[in-house]
This record gives C-alpha cells, structure tokens and sequence, in this order.
C-alpha cells in the first residue's frame, strides 16, 4: 500500500521513460566498430569492460574472451562482438590506443590489466577502488 502511494509522487513520464536498453548498439562490423573508436577519441572519459564468458575461462579454454563493451555517453553505449575480423587483438588494440586519446573508466581494473598495456602515465579510474574509498 505505501509502495503505491510513493509511486504516486513521481511522474508518470519518468516512470515511463525507462528505455535504456535502447542506447545500447551490438557492433559486429568492422567499419562500425571504426567508427566507433574513432569517436571514442573525441571522448574526455570512456567507461569499457572486457566481456569474457566466465564458464570458458573456468574450464581453462582460452577462449574466455568474448568482446568489448564502450561507454561513450549515457546514449551511446556498444557492445563490440569478437567475431571475424575484429579479433581480440584488434579490440585489445584498438583499446590501447584509446589510452592516448582519452580517460578510461573501468569496474575492478586487476582483471582488465590482461587485456591493457597500462604504464605508469596512464590515466585509468576503477569504480570498485571509488566506491570503496568513499566507503572503506
């Protein structure tokens, strides 16, 4: 019954407006995924993660990684799949390279280090490490 009455409070509009999933783009081109970077260079910060499939790694295939995610913006997040031409390599890449161009914030940076060539000039925010020095 309270639940209701709080719901109430907000807009309906806002309750509605709840279409994230739409700002979400799976890239499995090459050009796009060109596009994408090129853009991503423009960036002040850019959040990413390294999709790996947890059940492969665990089973010691190597395997394990499955693609890219980038954050460019709170419209523009892509999910770049690791098939054909855009091999982890080119991901790992193309990640390091935007390491000149731009801040990247990641979530638990220890295990994306396997994936960058991070240096000690190099401009990485962990969440995890944020969240925890706002609340050790």
């Amino acid at each position: 019954m309270e639940f209701k009455n709080l719901i109430n409070k907000f807009e309906q509009d806002a309750i509605n407006d709840n279409n994230e999933k739409d700002n979400f783009k799976i890239v499995t081109d090459l050009t796009e995924a060109e596009e994408v970077f090129q853009n991503a260079k423009q960036k002040e910060y850019i959040a990413f993660y390294v999709l790996e499939d947890k059940y492969k790694k665990s089973s010691g295939k190597h395997e394990d990684f499955v693609g890219l995610s980038l954050c460019l913006s709170k419209d523009e997040v892509y999910i770049i799949v690791a098939e054909g031409l855009l091999t982890k390599a080119y991901l790992c890449d193309k990640l390091n390279e935007l390491v000149k161009y731009t801040k990247l914030v990641t979530y638990d940076i220890k295990q994306q280090y396997s994936y960058i060539n991070a240096s000690t000039g190099s401009d990485f925010f962990d969440v995890l490490i944020g969240a925890y020095l706002c609340n050790p």
